[in-house]
């Protein structure tokens, strides 16, 4: 069974960025964690409308059109204005399913809500890893294997 099948029965408990690495962090019933770290493109769907989508990164924060723009500023990005408005309807929901479509993950959660993770390049870089409180378990994903 691959690691990312561990994510079943998990819920969100965390949901951050440090430039362009995405990090969510799940957690069971028993206070176990695994995490996600992406830095490939990532949406998250939730009642079938498009709530976080990692190209926001690059927009700026509706609210804050009078300073000058810096994506690598915390709270400075449309993703960080939709995250903000969107954690605590993220927070607490719970992972259902976790399929690998090629190198792409498709993670199903509670109440209908998806994220999808793409690869968008031919790199071989490094694209998302999973792993768990130990750091021993490391499921890396490059374009190829």
């Amino acid at each position: 069974m691959h690691i990312y099948k561990n994510l079943i029965g998990y819920k969100i408990v965390g949901v951050s960025r440090t430039l362009d690495l995405i990090m969510l962090t799940f957690e069971d019933n028993r206070g176990m964690k695994f995490y996600l770290h992406i830095q490939c493109f990532f949406r998250m769907f939730r009642n079938k409308q498009l709530i976080l989508s990692s190209w926001d990164l690059y927009r700026p924060h509706p609210e804050k059109s009078e300073v000058k723009f810096l994506w690598t500023e915390p709270g400075s990005s449309l993703f960080d204005f939709c995250l903000d408005h969107s954690r605590q309807g993220i927070y607490g929901l719970c992972v259902k399913d976790v399929v690998q479509k090629k190198r792409d993950l498709l993670i199903s959660l509670s109440d209908y809500s998806n994220i999808e993770i793409l690869i968008d390049t031919t790199s071989t870089d490094e694209q998302y890893r999973i792993f768990d409180d130990s750091n021993a378990n490391h499921f890396v994903v490059p374009l190829e294997e």
